[in-house]
């Protein structure tokens, strides 16, 4: 059995909850036609056709197979624009919600700032760059995962046994985000959370989203 599809959901759901603010069930038809239109566009840009639509972007003033490509991509941006004009309207600027209220608030915040990069297009594609960086990549990365322990028994056993030592049978696994000595309401979503008493950005030292040490992702500082 392939676990692609359960994996690919699972994780555009946690996605889903960060930037639209919800979780879908998977029979829902909103996030089925999502998951629909994102897989699209994986296989789209790694055909033949997506590949050649990348090296010379003027051929999408001809007709041919790239322009599905195009197609698939513009329903993708209509589904995080309809997204967006739906946060607009319920909207509250005392309970963000969820990424795009939060950036809502701040393109509110930076209107009279000329040299602000915070406007809706910019937003429309930091929401495309989250799904699309974020899905296929972390589902693959599990799915390999998966592999390498089918072919090491002796390493998925020991991660059994740890899992079992560390965490028992009856005990759900929790993570530094969700400890109350180290945030500030960590079961709602606040961006107050990485904001000095000033107002300015800053980087708790209890974030460590990407590890520690030698184990850390490569240039850290710029993904964050």
């Amino acid at each position: 059995m392939d676990p692609q599809h359960t994996i690919h959901n699972a994780v555009s759901n946690i996605i889903c909850s960060i930037v639209f603010g919800e979780r879908f069930e998977y029979d829902n038809k909103r996030f089925s036609y999502l998951l629909k239109i994102l897989n699209n566009h994986f296989m789209l840009t790694g055909s033949a056709a997506g590949q050649i639509f990348n090296l010379a972007p003027f051929i999408k003033h001809f007709p041919g197979p790239h322009q599905k490509v195009m197609q698939n991509f513009t329903e993708l941006l209509s589904f995080i624009r309809d997204e967006i004009k739906e946060h607009k309207e319920t909207l509250d600027p005392d309970s963000p919600r969820d990424f795009i209220d939060a950036y809502l608030l701040e393109i509110e915040k930076q209107k009279s700032n000329e040299g602000s990069t915070f406007h809706e297009e910019n937003m429309v594609m930091s929401v495309l760059d989250l799904f699309l960086a974020g899905t296929d990549t972390t589902s693959t990365t599990i799915r390999w995962g998966l592999i390498y322990l089918i072919q090491n028994p002796d390493v998925q056993e020991r991660c059994h046994e740890e899992i079992v030592r560390v965490l028992g049978y009856d005990r759900l696994p929790t993570a530094i985000f969700s400890d109350k000595e180290h945030w500030k309401h960590p079961d709602a979503f606040n961006p107050e959370n990485f904001l000095d008493e000033n107002g300015n950005f800053f980087k708790p030292e209890s974030f460590i989203a990407f590890s520690l040490g030698d184990s850390a992702v490569c240039e850290i500082n710029k993904q964050i």
